[in-house]
């Protein structure tokens, strides 16, 4: 079975309110499904990096920074990840994005199979 890969991507053109609503509502509910947490930073300098990963405190993730310097918009990053990332299931989230409900994760996998696209 495929392990599950959750990509939250955050670039320059992002508000850090984006970034807070998203941990907020991530920790408030559940997923649902065992999965782990990709942050994937994008177009920017190491010390908003730094700022942004202190607010992830208690949260368990894995980095990924975006070294392209080409604005690609979010689907160069999704691509890359996924190079990375071949062997998993992944769910693309742009800034914007945070989970609404409990077992939303689940809820998503119920309909996906190999040939399934899932982003936001």
């Amino acid at each position: 079975m495929k392990k599950n890969l959750v990509c939250y991507l955050f670039t320059k053109y992002d508000n850090k309110k984006s970034f807070l609503e998203f941990i907020r509502y991530y920790r408030k509910y559940s997923p649902g499904a065992k999965h782990s947490l990709l942050i994937c930073f994008k177009l920017l300098n190491q010390q908003k990096i730094n700022s942004l990963k202190k607010l992830l405190k208690n949260i368990n993730y894995v980095e990924f920074i975006d070294r392209s310097f080409l604005n690609d918009y979010d689907f160069g990053s999704y691509k890359r990840v996924a190079l990375l990332y071949p062997k998993c299931n992944i769910l693309f989230l742009n800034s914007h994005s945070h989970p609404n409900t409990e077992m939303w994760l689940n809820k998503l996998l119920k309909y996906f199979d190999d040939k399934t696209l899932i982003a936001t």
